[in-house]
């Protein structure tokens, strides 16, 4: 029987049997790497034939009406909408994909979905920092600030959703406008869906607009 402690190989490392069994089956990479790119290139060609609409692409039929509808070919499309379905609709707005593209100021069309999220782990953070710099501590333990966004879960009003990126904006544009009225501080201030849904006023192939009354009230 192979002692495979006392088996170096020809660096001089000695192997253990699992070290030894491992090695007889270690995983081609090259192979795998050829396979990523294989299943890449047939999910490209699935999105751009229709035939996989789970997920989006610049060439997809969404993608081909977006394009024929604004006149345009260049897309500024993120990883959130490429990751979506094709007949994904915002939970804010209600607007599909194709209401939801928009011309930019540089002659491209907009594809963005966005992450909306409730600010109290910043809140908490900001808090936490302070304390450090009360107590003249150089710079917070490794346990402190995962201790922190652990907590933020418990605290926060809502959890992430996706929205398209005007609703996500249409959070900072009401939070900037109150800002004139009310000396409140709105740093970590954030609306939840159901709030940006009664002020805000939606239409496609455009930034939502703000009914300024609404957002008082609220």
């Amino acid at each position: 029987m192979t002692n495979y402690r006392d088996a170096p190989n020809a660096s001089g490392i000695t192997f253990s049997a699992l070290a030894e069994w491992a090695q007889q089956y270690r995983p081609d990479h090259d192979e795998i790497i050829a396979h990523h790119a294989r299943a890449l290139e047939l999910a490209i060609q699935c999105i751009n034939d229709g035939t996989l609409t789970l997920l989006d692409g610049p060439d997809s039929p969404l993608s081909l009406r977006i394009k024929s509808h604004h006149g345009l070919e260049r897309f500024k499309m993120n990883s959130s909408w490429i990751g979506s379905a094709q007949d994904w609709h915002c939970p804010c707005c209600d607007r599909n994909k194709f209401e939801i593209s928009r011309t930019g100021n540089k002659g491209q069309i907009l594809a963005k979905l966005v992450e909306h999220h409730d600010h109290m782990s910043d809140t908490l953070e900001a808090a936490f920092n302070k304390v450090f710099i009360e107590t003249d501590t150089n710079r917070p333990t490794d346990t402190g600030l995962p201790m922190v966004e652990r907590m933020a879960g418990a605290f926060s009003a809502y959890d992430p959703i996706l929205v398209c990126e005007d609703c996500n904006n249409a959070d900072t544009a009401a939070k900037a406008l109150l800002s004139q009225h009310d000396a409140i501080n709105l740093t970590h201030q954030s609306f939840s869906i159901g709030q940006l849904q009664q002020f805000i006023l939606p239409r496609p192939h455009a930034p939502h607009q703000i009914d300024e009354s609404k957002l008082k009230d609220l």
